[in-house]
């Protein structure tokens, strides 16, 4: 009688400690997600950012290099960019940069563009012949120089 209450014990230590192993494999398996949950959205903040404002430059300079010739509009908010048969007008409004293509003998418009890209802000301006791109995304600002194609 005595070995069968002493083996019950055992049954009983050895299932508790086979269930205390998995909470604790389970508790740490938690943890871990938990914290690759926490580093994976900081860096695709980071990314989407990143992204969202070099992109956008990048965007603006090769159409820049590519064009025929470009022009300013509306204080550096816009740039109508000739090549060819086409004027292609980009713009910045209501926190979008656009894109509107029409003929080239018709006088660049600002409106009824697609949307390109989300910023907060764009600025273009000529500098000693080159042309400075800035974009400003989640509070922080990218910039570029191009030389016109």
């Amino acid at each position: 009688m005595r070995n069968l209450k002493i083996k019950e014990k055992a049954d009983s230590v050895s299932a508790f400690g086979s269930m205390l192993l998995f909470l604790i494999f389970a508790v740490c398996t938690l943890l871990i997600i938990v914290t690759a949950a926490g580093t994976y959205s900081r860096i695709s903040d980071d990314f989407d950012g990143l992204y969202g404002g070099s992109a956008a430059l990048r965007y603006v300079s090769n159409k820049i290099r590519s064009a025929d010739s470009a022009e300013l509009l509306d204080g550096g908010n816009g740039l109508a960019l000739r090549n060819g048969g086409v004027v292609s007008v980009i713009y910045f409004e209501d926190g979008e940069l656009y894109e509107r293509s029409a003929a080239a003998d018709a006088e660049p418009e600002r409106s009824g563009g697609e949307p390109l890209f989300a910023l907060d802000g764009i600025s273009i301006s000529l500098e000693d012949g080159l042309y400075r791109i800035t974009a400003a995304l989640n509070g922080e600002e990218y910039s570029v120089l191009v030389r016109e194609g």
